[in-house]
């Protein structure tokens, strides 16, 4: 009965550990596209053409970042919901916090490429 029951616990702790690094690799980020050739074609921009087209790459970019955000904020969500005393409850917090800064990174990243798309697009109106 007891080797039963330490068979079953051992394999709710395996299960447990596999979903958690399943999740945990989803919150694994990496850096957005193209961004290390960004400031080169905004400081070759010159005409109404370039700043309208490096303002919709922004624009892409932020909305990237902005499903990345909604999705962390969702495997937080998720590790505090299927946290136990088996699991530790302690260790989904922290890694439900971690995707929550995640989150929020992605977030203000998001907002700050829209605010350089939305200066991009006043460049790209014909002066008057």
């Amino acid at each position: 009965m007891m080797t039963k029951r330490i068979a079953l616990l051992r394999g709710l702790a395996i299960a447990a550990s596999v979903g958690t690094l399943m999740i945990a690799a989803g919150c694994a980020s990496r850096p957005p596209e193209n961004s290390v050739l960004m400031p080169a074609r905004s400081e070759r921009a010159v005409s109404e053409l370039d700043h309208g087209a490096i303002a919709a790459e922004y624009e892409r970019q932020a909305a990237i970042d902005a499903a990345t955000a909604k999705r962390h904020f969702g495997y937080a969500i998720t590790y505090r919901r299927n946290r136990t005393p088996a699991s530790g409850v302690e260790v989904h917090e922290t890694l439900a916090q971690h995707c929550e800064n995640l989150a929020r990174s992605y977030e203000h990243t998001a907002n700050e490429n829209l605010l350089i798309a939305k200066i991009h697009r006043q460049m790209a109106k014909p002066a008057n």
